[in-house]
């Protein structure tokens, strides 16, 4: 809590200064000069999957299922997981106030404010989450890193899609892979210790 609370200040501080001004332009010009319009019809369907729109009825739909198959620390971790992190990004948005790119360099239209990236922080809390759940289902060592492995690939190119679409400055993505990452990590350390310790004491 403090190192995010830190954070967001030091955000807030340096988001005028102009100090990341040289790199978010370069990094966002470089992006935009790969567009090409197959892949922008691929990244169009990448971007969707940390989109609001999918990640809350997805995860209604899992809440559910978890629910009835009586799976409570899967149910617990994934509602605070995406339910902490929506909050978040609506609150931050107009906390930090900061302006998206130019419109003429955006391929699709966005009317918030530019950081956090709500769909980097959506796929890490839901992407996230769920690879570190699924990745539970293995004994092995390297099973669960292939899992892991590709749950933070998805959150990677879902993140950078919104570089390509021109809609985010990359210390955006940077900041909320930060935020959403501390958060995620804190939620399954305490997951770890305090969901299972109530479930168990359910039980008995």
């Amino acid at each position: 809590v403090i190192f995010v609370i830190l954070f967001i200040l030091a955000a807030r501080f340096f988001q005028n200064s102009g100090i990341f001004f040289s790199f978010d332009r370069a990094v966002l010009n470089f992006f935009i000069s790969l567009r090409h319009d197959r892949l922008t019809d691929v990244v169009l369907v990448i971007t969707f999957l940390g989109d609001i729109k999918f990640v809350l009825p997805a995860s209604a739909i899992l809440l559910i299922w978890f629910w009835l198959s009586k799976r409570i620390f899967h149910l617990l971790l994934l509602f605070f997981s995406v339910a902490v992190s929506a909050g978040l990004v609506f609150l931050l948005k107009d906390f930090f106030m900061r302006f998206r790119p130019g419109i003429e360099l955006q391929l699709v239209s966005e009317n918030s404010f530019s950081f956090p990236s709500g769909h980097a922080m959506m796929a890490i809390a839901f992407w996230g989450a769920l690879a570190y759940l699924l990745s539970k289902n293995f004994s092995e060592q390297w099973q669960k890193a292939v899992v892991i492995a590709g749950g933070c690939a998805l959150i990677f190119v879902i993140s950078i899609s919104r570089l390509y679409l021109g809609v985010h400055w990359p210390t955006d993505i940077l900041g909320s892979w930060i935020l959403g990452g501390a958060w995620l990590a804190g939620l399954i350390w305490l997951s770890e210790r305090q969901f299972k310790e109530i479930i168990t004491n359910k039980s008995e």
